[in-house]
């Protein structure tokens, strides 16, 4: 399984970034309690996607990243979105709704029929 601290700390750094460099950004973010997404879809050594999503304590946003996972030990998180974005629950639901179909912008997960297994 991957680990769980490990991308809630990742994915608080990368939208940390976000943050400060998008400084207009009106959000505040409730880093204590992070909501997690898993979504396997094991393809060769890419074992699924994982959303980390941080809650707008002001509002019904979010700080967001994703990540591809991949096999090791405790398993290689790849970055390839994040950001905040205006509705949490419209981001959850739009994250696993992609993932569960292998579509999820910016990912590089391979397709299943390009693997050879």
């Amino acid at each position: 399984m991957y680990d769980q601290k490990l991308a809630v700390s990742v994915a608080h750094a990368y939208v940390e970034s976000y943050l400060r460099l998008h400084q207009n950004t009106t959000a505040e973010l409730d880093w204590k309690h992070p909501q997690i997404q898993f979504v396997p879809r094991p393809v060769g050594a890419f074992k699924g996607y994982i959303a980390v999503f941080f809650p707008d304590r002001r509002g019904p946003g979010a700080g967001h990243a994703y990540f591809d996972w991949r096999e090791g030990t405790p398993g290689h998180l790849f970055v390839f979105n994040w950001g905040v974005s205006g509705s949490l629950t419209q981001d959850m639901s739009s994250f696993r709704r992609a993932a569960e179909n292998g579509a999820v912008l910016g990912s590089c997960a391979p397709r299943p029929d390009a693997v050879d297994n």
